[in-house]
């Protein structure tokens, strides 16, 4: 039963993973940067994609989250043997050292977020931006790669 949920776990993951880099193309590629609301694919813009692309990002993370738990026993296990630690560590260290290990990424990721909230600046367009988007204009970017 085990290995039927992991398995289903690792498709779903998979399947997040393809969709994540499909939307990340769309957005790179077919939407490109400087596009804002003059295209859009399937009645969607460029920044609604963004917004699929960034709830997709979010499901991926749950899901590798699940996976990671799934496995904590197995990459305990095999770092305590690897480092020579083999019966050093009991069920209930192993169980606290996850959930150190969970607080230790979430504090990494929330902290970098927040302290990149507070370097936030807002940028002026300047002559060299204008004439930049209207050489791409004029170049057919924007326009994927239909040319």
């Amino acid at each position: 039963m085990r290995t039927t949920i992991n398995f289903i776990i690792d498709c779903i993951f998979a399947l997040v993973m393809i969709a994540l880099i499909w939307t990340g193309l769309v957005m790179r590629y077919l939407l490109p940067p400087g596009t804002g609301g003059r295209m859009n694919l399937w009645g969607w813009t460029r920044h609604e994609w963004g917004t699929v692309h960034f709830w997709i990002a979010v499901a991926a993370a749950v899901v590798l989250i699940v996976h990671v738990a799934m496995h904590w026993n197995w990459a305990c296990l095999f770092v305590r043997k690897k480092l020579g630690w083999e019966g050093m560590l009991s069920a209930a260290r192993l169980w606290i050292s996850g959930v150190i290990f969970g607080l230790v990424m979430a504090a990494g990721i929330g902290g970098t977020v927040w302290m990149a909230s507070g370097q936030i600046e807002e940028r002026s367009r300047s002559s060299q931006d204008s004439e930049q988007i209207e050489h791409r204009e004029d170049r057919g970017w924007g326009r994927g790669w239909r040319r």
